[in-house]
């Protein structure tokens, strides 16, 4: 293509949006989840395949809790095997206000943390990104842990890692 005087300008090439476009959506469903929270008491896992909140660290992939409302421990599966979701980051909150603000510190968190986790990753998956933050002062003396958990979306499962781990 000729350049010069008289000539128009090359196009652009084309632009990869993708991060922007995972941030975007990530932020959005991290910022619009308004039921958030757990309640985080000592830490053990049963052997049913179930770990406390509090024990739960970055890599572990877990399925989604059977029950609605305060969640106290996840069911823990093989990244290697098809799962509901990956702890990707776990944070810790420096202090206790309220419950809202404690979600809010939690969420917080995981964007600040987690997305870049989430988009560094090879894995082929659209997630929601979810924060799980002591529900009470009680639970945030026991525990100021914070989970960040990355949901596969639409019905489908994970297959492997988010994390690498």
């Amino acid at each position: 293509m000729p350049v010069g005087p008289g000539y128009p300008r090359p196009p652009q090439p084309p632009k990869r949006n993708r991060g922007l476009i995972i941030a975007a959506v990530i932020g959005a469903v991290v910022l619009g989840a308004s039921a958030v929270g757990a309640v985080v008491y000592r830490g053990v896992t049963d052997p049913h395949g179930r770990s406390e909140m509090d024990d739960l660290t970055a890599g572990r992939c877990v399925d989604k809790p059977s029950s609605t409302g305060t969640v106290y421990s996840l069911p823990t599966r093989s990244c290697d095997k098809p799962h509901d979701g990956e702890v990707v980051y776990v944070g810790h909150l420096t202090a206790w206000e309220n419950e809202t603000a404690a979600r809010e510190a939690g969420k917080t968190l995981c964007v600040t943390h987690a997305t870049p986790i989430i988009e560094a990753s090879t894995a082929n998956a659209v997630v929601e990104l979810m924060s799980y933050a002591p529900a009470d002062e009680a639970s945030y003396r026991k525990s100021t842990t914070v989970q960040c958990v990355a949901w596969a979306t639409g019905g489908t499962k994970l297959t492997e890692s988010l994390t690498g781990k």
